[in-house]
């Protein structure tokens, strides 16, 4: 114990110096942890459907860096196999026009996303995906539906999301 008082009595300003650096280090994180007003405006919650060869992905796309008052979301498709997008058929309900276009040079991703205007916040949409083949004409699997809803990060059903 002598020992420790006696390294803390030479090293006091080596100690102090650590210290000053550790408390520097603490409050450059707390100081870039992101306040409430930096969270983001709509959070999407889906309700994903138990799919054979396809995982869904919803993705927000920012234009401009900009936050839009309605947000433009893709819903994104990565199947197992490639397939035909121009097979497949999109509807939502309530009626928007959406579009299905390749995510990329994959013809394994596709993505759905609204034609003229973009999803609206507090609305439940249903999107159904019917005539799903592959490149070969087969049909790759059943119709997909998703259920989702844009709500607001302050909505108490948002939590933990």
């Amino acid at each position: 114990m002598a020992k420790i008082f006696e390294f803390i009595r030479k090293k006091k300003f080596m100690l102090l110096f650590i210290g000053i650096l550790a408390l520097a280090f603490v409050a450059f994180f707390l100081q870039n942890k992101p306040t409430q007003d930096e969270s983001p405006v709509f959070v999407v919650k889906p309700e994903l459907p138990d799919t054979q060869n396809a995982l869904v992905l919803l993705s927000s796309t920012v234009i401009n860096g900009d936050v839009l008052d309605s947000p433009i979301f893709d819903i994104d498709f990565y199947f197992s196999k490639e397939i035909d997008v121009s097979s497949v058929k999109a509807s939502v309900v309530p009626s928007i026009p959406v579009a299905v276009d390749y995510i990329g040079e994959k013809k394994s991703r596709i993505k759905v996303y609204p034609k003229e205007s973009s999803w609206k916040n507090d609305v439940s949409y249903m999107l159904t995906l019917s005539g799903i083949k592959g490149l070969d004409g087969s049909f790759l699997q059943e119709d997909i539906v998703i259920q989702f809803k844009l709500v607001t990060p302050s909505d108490e059903s948002s939590k933990g999301f």
